[in-house]
């Protein structure tokens, strides 16, 4: 799962007993994601609408919220008001699909059909455990599933 772990806290964890601890960046890349840059849209295929929560630190499809392990659980939190809208110092993420793995691009990322994370899908057997029950489940073969590509520092 794609989680932020530039603040003083990695965000609560789906993993941990309770749900008590931390995301932990032990392995893996730095990634880079965009966000609020419309000139983007006239070469590349994008989805737009991605934040990040305030509670969990993950990253989740805005328009639809998904559970959230963050205290106290309930959905995701990207700084929407109670109507809905989002404020303007929030960020509006998007991710870029259909372009494969390249240098210092990793592809088979997804959106959890469960909990609207976005999680890595590369992997066979272990896709991490997921705030809605099981582990999560990145479908990628389905007709309308986007296949994310993600930048990361070498």
């Amino acid at each position: 799962m794609l989680f932020f772990d530039g603040f003083n806290h990695s965000g609560v964890c789906a993993a941990t007993p309770g749900h008590s601890g931390e995301h932990t960046p032990d392995f893996g890349f730095n990634f880079q994601v965009s966000h609020d840059d419309e000139v983007v849209d006239l070469f590349f295929s994008v989805q737009r609408g991605w934040r990040n929560c305030h509670k969990c630190q993950a990253m989740y499809y805005g328009p639809t919220n998904g559970p959230c392990p963050g205290l106290p659980a309930g959905a995701h939190y990207g700084g929407q008001n109670l109507g809905g809208t989002f404020p303007a110092d929030t960020f509006d993420f998007f991710l870029l699909y259909g372009l494969g793995a390249a240098d210092s691009i990793q592809d088979n990322w997804r959106a959890c059909w469960k909990c609207l994370t976005l999680v890595y899908d590369g992997f066979t057997s272990d896709k991490g455990p997921c705030q809605a029950g099981g582990l999560h489940e990145g479908h990628g073969g389905e007709g309308g599933v986007f296949n994310f590509a993600l930048n990361f520092l070498p």
